[in-house]
């Protein structure tokens, strides 16, 4: 006869198992968690609804401002911006080593002496970010006055290189910023970041378009970015509480950081190309006006899903964080409880996306656009995989970094691989397949990772992949009907 802890599990405790409920499909504390459970499902939604605000309230003004500088500005000058702006986000990009992540993370995240070692190499970094940007402004320069640039394209603008070297300044400014916007995100403070966010966003908009309004010229878009930058290193000292930085240097300290950061800097290089990867390959495989109504439907679908990443980022890995510094037992419960709203969040977004797309780009433009419908709904099924990239932040919450720089080298091979030969055999509509599916192909390694890491539970995880398809489903339903 079995022991009672050997006794077979009952078939209810099996689907209970399989599809744990109610309690576990949002950020409802469970039922025995008792005041602990209530306390972090608070915490959670305070900081869920401040960062959805954020969020949306800084696209609401982005767009708004967009309309206005429409009708005061050249299409060359955005042109010209935006290239001067992407060059810098590479520089950006490529020292990136984790610095509000080791806050975050680090059980050293409190002291004032790792947070002023942090505010110093964060200094270096800006330093570091601005020479590079000078020093490209300057290659520009002298690029220009030989054949090597056409003198009909946006790189021989005479303007670019001075923007360049403005621009810079961005880095050496935001340099400076305070370490308590770090310790505000590590406790789930984001009222006041948000806040700060949105005035210093609102004052740059004001600057831009006052300038716009005087000289119509692409320098109104440059001083407005650094009114931007300024006013958000000052507020982020006087608005948020904390410890005061100094420069200060600990070796220790740096050494936990470079260790963690080495890992986040290839990691980002990665994500640079993955990030990009749809839009480069098809700039050298169709026309630009094909390419011109992909990047309609992209904008659209990568709109909603930062609108879920930003969740992530924001609540969920100073959560995981936190329970890995406090009691890492409760981690894998901790992070299916988090997975589960933007598993719901992002099957309902794919799906609508799936059924509605056509008809939302009929509304919104004009017949030109009309391709772009169909490329929607094709692309905006990779929004169903969005959750499992909780995983990424659960890498870095537990001092993994490494794994989350395998597996973004695993998703930038796959979509580099996969879309060319898609493309090969079905054209565009099979590189659009590919876009759309290759998200979902470096999921088994994702759970190959959580399995080590003792986070895995499968019951939970077939719930998960029924989710995305059953929307799926229901709409195209109910679309068939209508």
């Amino acid at each position: 006869m079995l022991s009672p802890d050997k006794q077979p599990s009952s078939p209810r405790s099996f689907w209970k198992r399989l599809w744990p409920g109610p309690r576990v499909l949002g950020f409802l504390p469970a039922r025995r968690a008792g005041g602990a459970g209530k306390a972090l499902g608070g915490r959670v939604a305070k900081a869920a609804s401040w960062s959805l605000l954020g969020h949306f309230s800084r696209q609401a003004v982005r767009f708004g401002g967009n309309l206005v500088l429409t009708r005061l500005l050249l299409p060359e000058a955005f042109g010209v911006m935006a290239i001067a702006t992407v060059l810098l986000f590479g520089f950006q990009l490529f020292t990136d080593i984790g610095l509000k992540q080791n806050i975050i993370q680090s059980r050293r995240g409190d002291q004032g002496d790792f947070l002023d070692t942090v505010w110093t190499v964060q200094i270096l970094r800006g330093a570091l970010v601005c020479l590079l940007s000078l020093l490209a402004g300057a290659g520009l320069a002298w690029l220009q006055a030989t054949p090597w640039v056409a003198p009909d394209t946006v790189y021989a603008d005479r303007s670019l290189p001075l923007i360049i070297f403005a621009l810079s300044f961005n880095a050496l400014i935001l340099g400076f910023e305070s370490t308590k916007v770090g310790t505000a995100n590590r406790h789930l403070s984001l009222a006041r970041i948000t806040l700060q966010d949105l005035g210093t966003q609102v004052l740059g908009l004001a600057v831009t378009l006052a300038w716009a309004a005087v000289h119509h010229s692409v320098w109104a878009l440059v001083a407005g970015s650094l009114a931007a930058s300024g006013a958000k290193v000052l507020l982020s000292h006087f608005l948020l509480p904390g410890h005061p930085n100094r420069p200060g240097w600990v070796r220790g300290h740096f050494d936990e950081i470079f260790h963690f950061g080495k890992w986040v800097f290839l990691s980002s290089i990665a994500g640079f190309l993955l990030a990009n990867a749809d839009r480069l390959l098809l700039g050298a495989l169709v026309a630009p006006a094909l390419l011109g109504l992909y990047v309609l439907a992209f904008l659209m679908v990568n709109s909603l899903q930062w609108a879920i990443l930003n969740l992530v980022t924001t609540v969920s890995f100073p959560l995981l964080s936190e329970a890995v510094r406090t009691d890492q037992k409760s981690l894998p419960q901790l992070y299916y409880r988090l997975r589960r709203p933007l598993e719901l969040a992002s099957g309902a977004l794919a799906a609508v996306v799936f059924a509605f797309g056509s008809s939302l780009v009929s509304l919104l433009y004009d017949a030109r656009y009309a391709d772009s419908g169909r490329m929607l709904e094709i692309v905006g099924l990779s929004l169903a995989a969005v959750p499992y990239q909780l995983s990424d932040q659960l890498y870095l919450a537990l001092g993994h970094p490494r794994l989350l720089f395998l597996l973004n080298v695993f998703r930038a091979v796959a979509i580099f691989a996969v879309l060319p030969l898609a493309y090969a055999w079905r054209g565009m509509d099979g590189a659009l397949w590919a876009i759309a599916l290759a998200p979902f192909l470096s999921v088994p390694l994702s759970l190959y990772f959580n399995r080590r890491l003792g986070v895995l539970d499968g019951g939970r995880e077939l719930a998960a992949a029924a989710i995305p398809l059953t929307c799926i489903l229901v709409a195209r339903i109910v679309v068939t009907e209508i």
